[in-house]
């Protein structure tokens, strides 16, 4: 199924692209996506995205179809999912 991946702040400069479009199988969830994309764009974005486990990071805000999401959301076709990262500053 295709999904549509947006990438904001930390996150977007680890991936390297603010948008892209990525086939995952189904059932997956959202923790199954992060996985896939860091996977897909190298260490930096790995890193910053998933624990030492290989599980999304808690600090990792995840939006699916504009709706905070767990990462056990199950994703379904044409889903939009973005992946933040905090921000911080003064």
């Amino acid at each position: 199924m295709k999904i549509d991946v947006s990438y904001v702040a930390q996150v977007r400069s680890a991936a390297g692209v603010g948008v892209e479009s990525v086939e995952m199988p189904a059932g997956a969830t959202a923790a199954d996506l992060a996985s896939q994309v860091a996977g897909a764009h190298g260490q930096t974005l790995e890193h910053l995205l998933l624990d030492e486990a290989g599980l999304p990071r808690k600090t990792i805000l995840i939006f699916i179809n504009n709706k905070q999401s767990d990462s056990a959301t199950l994703l379904k076709e044409n889903d939009r999912v973005t992946f933040l990262s905090p921000l911080s500053g003064g």
